[in-house]
């Protein structure tokens, strides 16, 4: 990221201010004096001086009444370049034609440093995603969705990781309508599941296949680390899939418990009924084990 800085002599106070400003940031900034501009013995050919530019910021005389030569100049080098012109606004209009206003974005003073932290996070953000997207190239990962839903369950952590950088969305789905996150928990992919649940997945989606949720699918399996993990960032622990199964119920017919255990801990509803009627308390009496009996509340 690199701001260019365009003032007129007046205003090389508030010019070297702004770009002090940029520079405590460490973004690369550069000065220029519009009447230095085109003196050929300093600068050869002006459009050096845009070299690397991501932005251009022009600061005006505040008494101007008509921009000088080398601000249209550069507005239009900007325009084409297609980098984010500003012009700080002192008084109480910019001395631009109305036809160029719309093309440079006003911006005071006293608004800059909090604009120029946004905008800086904004570019790293885009910047990331650039180099994630290339890093996925060169290793032959085409950023398409089936190439991240392949990554994740097959557990590749860093191409996940880097599809993720890219801008790719931790709740995708399938072509079968399943998310990433169940993927991997039916693939026994804890680390690629961590992952994305801490990229933000949506923890609580239900795959459409069956209608289970992440902490369901953990249930079935008996995962007990993933349910944890999904527990601890506040799954629901009743969702019904559309037989009317729950997390709780899944485990009770497994005789899981480790997993009746920490479901029960975290609040599982033992009275919610399948598509048969049955809940899990009327499986675990069916079953009766007495261990998963013991979890029961007042029983």
């Amino acid at each position: 990221m690199k701001f260019v800085i365009f003032y007129e002599k007046t205003e090389q106070t508030i010019a070297e201010t702004i770009a002090a400003i940029i520079d405590a940031y460490d973004c690369k900034v550069a000065c220029y004096q519009t009447d230095a501009v085109w003196n050929n013995a300093a600068y050869d050919k002006p459009t050096v001086l845009l070299q690397n530019a991501t932005h251009i910021l022009l600061i005006f005389d505040a008494n101007a009444v008509a921009a000088a030569a080398p601000f249209l100049f550069f507005i239009g080098m900007g325009i084409g370049m297609n980098v984010p012109i500003l012009a700080l606004l002192q008084g109480k209009n910019i001395p631009l034609p109305d036809n160029l206003k719309q093309l440079v974005t006003p911006l005071p003073l006293d608004v800059f440093e909090d604009y120029f932290i946004d905008e800086q996070k904004s570019f790293l953000c885009i910047e990331e995603k650039k180099l994630a997207r290339k890093e996925l190239m060169d290793k032959g990962f085409p950023c398409v969705n089936t190439n991240f839903v392949a990554a994740v369950q097959d557990g590749q952590y860093e191409i996940v990781r880097l599809f993720l950088a890219a801008g790719f969305n931790a709740s995708l789905r399938d072509t079968r309508g399943t998310p990433v996150l169940s993927l991997a928990i039916r693939n026994a992919q804890y680390d690629v599941a961590a992952l994305l649940i801490a990229s933000g997945a949506a923890i609580d989606s239900c795959a459409e296949d069956r209608s289970y949720s992440a902490l369901m699918e953990a249930a079935q399996l008996g995962d007990l680390k993933t349910a944890a993990l999904l527990l601890e960032k506040h799954a629901d622990t009743n969702i019904q899939s559309k037989d009317g199964q729950t997390a709780l119920i899944l485990a009770v017919g497994r005789q899981d418990i480790p997993m009746v255990q920490l479901l029960s801990e975290h609040h599982a509803d033992w009275l919610l009924a399948d598509s048969l009627g049955m809940s899990a308390l009327a499986y675990a009496k069916l079953f009766r084990n007495s261990r998963i009996l013991a979890f029961i509340p007042d029983t």
